[in-house]
């Protein structure tokens, strides 16, 4: 059976276009594109002005293991899989000097189940996946489409660095353009830190949610319901809502307004 991206354990975590790249209206459309065809739900999508300490702190700080956890874990090599699967699998998060996240960069806000994980492949076959790709490309019909895919991308990458005089690190290497938290943890506080309203914590799961609608909320819908059927209103669903503010014993207090 298929599972659904928003089945099961879903998490959130921040992608981000890099400032040099941030501009290209062609770039972030071709993202958003292959982000949509790879099953990721853009929860949240807007440019961020990054300065130099918010940087460092999201380049750095927030994916840094401390070797005291490492060693008070009992397994010192576990604590670090994460991190160094990451920097291997991510080429573009190896070496990263966050002196290029400040400026305007633009933010995804991307949800799925094991969204972290899922990430990480996704930016690693759009950065590298052309060798794989190409070698399957004549008998198979994904590695021609990934590889087509991966030809669009570097040529918008070579267009927008030329225009913005941004270069790859080595000889014929792509630039930079995307970049995410090499860890799960690190990710996590990020979509904290930028977006501090939204929730950050793992979704429910199916039975958390039952669970909550049997204890939270049934409470405060059957009487309502049973009311609706007695009154037989001429706009039911406008007099549930209504009642259901109304009876809601957990309303939150009301701010009053300044003619009071």
């Amino acid at each position: 059976m298929n599972l659904g991206p928003l089945s099961g354990v879903v998490t959130k975590v921040p992608l981000f276009v890099v400032p040099a790249f941030a501009q290209s209206k062609e770039l972030l459309y071709f993202i958003k594109c292959r982000l949509y065809e790879a099953g990721f739900v853009i929860v949240r999508e807007e440019y961020r002005l990054l300065n130099a300490e918010l940087a460092e702190c999201l380049c750095v700080k927030l994916d840094y293991i401390p070797e005291y956890v490492k060693i008070a874990s009992g397994q010192p090599y576990e604590a670090a899989n994460d991190y160094t699967d990451a920097k291997a699998a991510t080429p573009t998060s190896c070496s990263f000097s966050p002196s290029k996240m400040v400026g305007m960069a633009y933010v995804y806000v991307l949800a799925h189940r094991d969204c972290h994980a899922k990430l990480l492949r996704f930016i690693s076959e759009l950065d590298t996946g052309s060798a794989s790709s190409m070698a399957c490309a004549d008998d198979d019909v994904e590695g021609e489409q990934k590889g087509s895919s991966y030809e669009a991308y570097a040529e918008l990458l070579k267009l927008t660095a030329r225009s913005s005089q941004e270069e790859g690190e080595e000889s014929g290497a792509l630039p930079q353009a995307l970049w995410m938290n090499t860890t799960s943890a690190g990710a996590k506080q990020a979509v904290r830190l930028l977006f501090p309203r939204m929730l950050s914590e793992e979704v429910p799961t199916g039975v958390q949610s039952r669970e909550f609608v049997h204890e939270q909320l049934k409470r405060s819908l059957l009487p309502a319901l049973s009311d609706l059927v007695k009154t037989k209103p001429a706009e039911p669903i406008r007099w549930l809502a209504e009642r259901l503010l109304e009876t809601n014993t957990e309303t939150p207090p009301m701010i009053p307004s300044e003619d009071q």
